[in-house]
C-alpha cells in the first residue's frame, strides 16, 4: 500500500520528536556533568579552607604552648586576695588565724592590710567619728608551717606600719589561744595546752584585728582563705582541735593590746 502524505508527516514528527528526546538528554547530561564540576570545586574549595584553618589552629596552639612556657620560666606568683569585715566593738581585736605552708611549698607569705579612708564614709567610721581618716594597716609576714611540724617552723614580721588608729594585735606565730577539754570527763587536757590566754596553738598562727564594722584585706601567697571571727557575737571560736583538747581565741580588750614589732632575723637555724 502506498504511502500517504499523512503517513509521511507522522513519521517526520517521531523522528523530530526522538532528535529533541536525544539533544534534550545530552543537554541534561551537560548540566549534571557542570553541576558535579561545581561541586566539585567547592569541596576543594572547603578542603582548602579546612586545611588553611588547621594550619591557624596549629599556630594558635603553638603561640600558647610557647607563651605558658615563657610564663612558666618567669615563674610569676600567684596573689590569692580575700576581704572581709569585722563587726562587733571597736573596744575590741578579735581573732584572725591561719595555717602556713611546709617546706615543700617554699616560704609563705601574707600581708594584712587597709586603706587608710576604708569605712570613713558618713554614717560608717567606726574608729573615728569626726574625720574620714580611720586607720591604715601594713602587716607584712612571712614563715613557713606551724608547731607541730617538722620544717623551719616560724614566723617573721617583715613590716608593720599603722596610722590614725591602730587595728592589730597579739601576732604569732604560735597563736595566742586558750585551750579546754572537749569533754570534761574524758582524756586530760593535751601536755601542749593551756587554760590561760598565751602565745600557744602548735596548728595556727594568729593575729587580732579591731572590730567595729572594719575592712581588711589579705594577700597571701597560697590558696584558700584565713578564718576570722566576724564580731557578730562575743563569743570564743575554736581554732583547732586534737584529741579531747581545743584551742580557741575569744575577743580582746583595746586595753590588752600586744602592738605588732618587726623581727629582723625572727628565725635562727639552731644547727
Amino acid at each position: 500500500m502506498p504511502l500517504t502524505v499523512d503517513d509521511v508527516v507522522a513519521a517526520a514528527n517521531n523522528q523530530t520528536n526522538t532528535f529533541l528526546t536525544h539533544v534534550q538528554a545530552i543537554e541534561d547530561a551537560g548540566q549534571a556533568a557542570l553541576d558535579a564540576a561545581a561541586a566539585k570545586t567547592a569541596a576543594e574549595n572547603d578542603a582548602a579552607l579546612v586545611a588553611a584553618s588547621k594550619g591557624n589552629v596549629d599556630a594558635l596552639e603553638t603561640d600558647i604552648t610557647n607563651t605558658l612556657a615563657t610564663l612558666q620560666a618567669a615563674n610569676p606568683e600567684t596573689r590569692y586576695v580575700q576581704t572581709f569585715t569585722i563587726g562587733g566593738s571597736a573596744d575590741y581585736f578579735y581573732p584572725v588565724w591561719w595555717t602556713m605552708q611546709s617546706g615543700a611549698f617554699g616560704i609563705s607569705k601574707i600581708l594584712f592590710t587597709r586603706e587608710y579612708n576604708w569605712n570613713g564614709g558618713v554614717g560608717e567610721r567606726p574608729l573615728n567619728p569626726s574625720s574620714g581618716h580611720q586607720a591604715h594597716l601594713t602587716l607584712e609576714m612571712e614563715g613557713q608551717a606551724y608547731g607541730w611540724h617538722g620544717e623551719a617552723n616560724f614566723l617573721e614580721v617583715k613590716r608593720f606600719f599603722t596610722r590614725y588608729n591602730n587595728t592589730a594585735s597579739h601576732v604569732s606565730f604560735l597563736g595566742y589561744s586558750k585551750a579546754r577539754q572537749i569533754d570534761p570527763m574524758g582524756d586530760p587536757l593535751h601536755g601542749a595546752g593551756s587554760l590561760n590566754f598565751e602565745a600557744q596553738s602548735n596548728n595556727v598562727s594568729t593575729v587580732y584585728l579591731r572590730g567595729g564594722g572594719v575592712q581588711y584585706r589579705v594577700v597571701k601567697n597560697w590558696a584558700g582563705d584565713v578564718s576570722f571571727h566576724d564580731g557578730s557575737d562575743q563569743l570564743e571560736r575554736v581554732m583547732h582541735a586534737l584529741g579531747n583538747t581545743e584551742w580557741y581565741g575569744e575577743p580582746v580588750a583595746l586595753a590588752d593590746a600586744i602592738v605588732p614589732t618587726v623581727t629582723v632575723n625572727a628565725f635562727v637555724d639552731p644547727v
